[in-house]
């Protein structure tokens, strides 16, 4: 109890009151005492306590954000833990600010009169807004009706906290030292893995299955085969820098082409009648037999011998030929139409085996291997055949079984007769290879020459660009490609980026504090508020029965009231029109 409430009951009262009402008198008076120090405190502690209960929601989803989410349970309970958080604070401050709305009426009901019926609604517009229909409301009590409203909007700002955390999925990378594969082809010491030496040769016969297979592979599909991740994370990535054997090409001098007219005419076209002429522009020929054209020849120098001239000859198969006696060249004649019309053009390429440096990143994306960034330069020219001369990182025997397995998917020959039709050899025209635009568009018009009904060479799968980059391209795709199989691949350690996707939580703290910090501050200002009015009114006030029935107590307001029954509902006008005020003696009183 407060000292003006000891000082108001300290001596017996006796205006108005009856012998009997002396023990009624005595409770309401313990009760205000107990009142008088509870209110303040519930006051200023809820106050606190949302204060306090604000901090710990904002920390929490602090707490929360860039967490992994989990489970729908886990993530379940984290939005009940914020919901939980919002409802302590919205109540807490609630309390508070009901507590100095009560105040602030009482000590309104000490300067002013109120009808009963404003009366009525003062003390009940914490609890409903149709009050506020009552206009005499805001005139009589302004400061008790914003703090109404704001006891009301409370509840509201606490709904946007719990929305502020969200969910987002989110990548995080660590970097650490890994085993990798690596390409073996370089490696001396594995040298037998890539080649396939037939009979106990001591020169190697041609490639071993292994890359066969892989070869085979890009051949077959057109694309570099994946290879394994070296983590068991999805998501990975290195950097490798190696050497590999790749083929360059570039157009054929005057010497490569003589060479390629003379063995089309003997070996090919077996010309032995002189009324047989061949067109050197176009490769098309007539004779006794009639006409036709020679649309693709690939062929391929070899080593005869190891005498000091180095003598060679040319092979359209490598049935009889041993990788170990291949020069590192490929030689190709292709019918082009370099104009809008039928104006047939023989184009020669010469493709030559190098020793490459190459540069890639290795990343694993959902644990299938890809290469990106990928960078080449030819350092050495290499024949397989003259391997007396050494270059560094180059294993010869290796690298003509790679050069031979290669070449095999080329070298032959396609031609149209009037005789024979449609002729082809070699392994071209079953593989990807031929999707090449070049080659697709010189077969096409061989058939139709040849009375074949085609279609557009513009199909799905056709690959643009030149022949030459066609043969490159396929070349690259295959050295790549040796990184897929584990027993064609050497290790090293190296550092490995990981990269781990996740589902994460999301705090934007931003209108929590803004929602959280409006709804303090109008609290906080409702509660000063209330304090002022709790020294002005001396002693704490409720709005419990025993308030007004100890407030009640006056002869003239019993008998005003006792004229009406209880069961009148609504009031009647008289009723409803008297004026009521609260003394300084804690009693009502009729103001006429």
């Amino acid at each position: 109890m407060s000292h003006s409430m000891e000082q108001n009951f300290g001596e017996p009262e006796t205006h108005n009151i009856t012998q009997s009402e002396e023990p009624l008198l005595r409770t309401y008076r313990s009760i205000k005492r107990i009142i008088d120090r509870v209110d303040p405190t519930l006051m200023i502690f809820s106050l606190v306590a949302g204060l306090c209960f604000s901090i710990g929601h904002h920390l929490y989803y602090q707490w929360l954000n860039g967490q992994t989410v989990g489970d729908s349970t886990r993530q379940q309970w984290a939005l009940r833990f914020g919901n939980a958080f919002a409802s302590l604070v919205s109540l807490c401050l609630k309390t508070a600010v009901g507590i100095a709305y009560l105040q602030e009426v009482w000590r309104t009901l000490k300067l002013k009169s109120f009808s009963l019926k404003t009366l009525d609604e003062a003390f009940e517009l914490d609890q409903t807004l149709w009050p506020l229909l009552n206009w005499k409301l805001f005139c009589k009590m302004p400061t008790g009706v914003t703090i109404a409203l704001i006891l009301w909007v409370i509840p509201i700002a606490a709904l946007f906290p719990a929305a502020t955390l969200s969910t987002a999925r989110t990548t995080s990378t660590s970097v650490a030292s890994m085993t990798v594969p690596n390409f073996a082809i370089t490696n001396h010491k594995l040298e037998e893995l890539f080649i396939y030496e037939a009979d106990n040769f001591s020169n190697v016969s041609g490639a071993s299955p292994e890359l066969a297979r892989n070869v085979g592979a890009v051949a077959m599909t057109g694309q570099r085969t994946s290879f394994q991740a070296p983590t068991s994370q999805p998501n990975s990535s290195y950097h490798l820098q190696t050497y590999l054997p790749l083929l360059q090409c570039s157009p054929a001098n005057s010497t490569v082409q003589s060479r390629m007219t003379q063995y089309l005419l003997g070996d090919v076209l077996s010309v032995s009648d002189k009324n047989v002429t061949l067109n050197n522009r176009t490769w098309s020929y007539t004779g006794l037999d009639g006409m036709g054209e020679i649309g693709f020849l690939a062929l391929a120098p070899t080593m005869t011998s190891r005498a000091s001239n180095h003598s060679w000859e040319l092979e359209d198969d490598f049935n009889d030929v041993r990788a170990a006696d291949v020069t590192g060249e490929l030689w190709i004649a292709l019918a082009t139409c370099p104009g809008s019309t039928n104006d047939i053009l023989m184009e020669f390429i010469s493709c030559e085996l190098y020793n490459a440096s190459v540069s890639l990143d290795a990343i694993s994306s959902n644990f299938a291997g890809t290469m990106t960034n990928i960078e080449t330069e030819f350092v050495n020219l290499v024949n397989p055949a003259w391997s007396d001369f050494k270059l560094p990182n180059i294993t010869y025997r290796a690298y003509a079984a790679y050069f031979y397995e290669l070449a095999s998917y080329y070298i032959g020959v396609v031609e149209r007769s009037d005789s024979f039709g449609y002729n082809k050899t070699g392994l071209t025209q079953k593989t990807t290879l031929a999707l090449a635009s070049q080659f697709q568009q010189m077969n096409q018009r061989l058939l139709r020459n040849a009375g074949a009904s085609v279609v557009s060479s513009n199909g799905p799968g056709v690959r643009s660009g030149s022949f030459a980059d066609d043969i490159e391209a396929f070349s690259l795709n295959a050295s790549l490609s040796m990184l897929s199989d584990p027993i064609l691949c050497t290790h090293m350690d190296t550092d490995v980026t990981t990269t781990t996707a996740a589902t994460v939580y999301l705090y934007e703290p931003t209108n929590l504090i803004l929602s959280y910090g409006f709804a303090l501050l109008f609290s906080t200002t409702s509660v000063l508020i209330g304090i002022v009015a709790l020294r002005h009114n001396g002693i704490s006030h409720d709005a419990s029965v025993s308030t007004f029935a100890i407030a009640m107590q006056s002869d003239e307001i019993k008998d005003a009231l006792g004229k009406h029954p209880l069961d009148s509902k609504p009031l009647g006008k008289e009723l409803r029109q008297l004026k009521f005020q609260f003394d300084g003696e804690e009693r009502f009183k009729l103001n006429r």
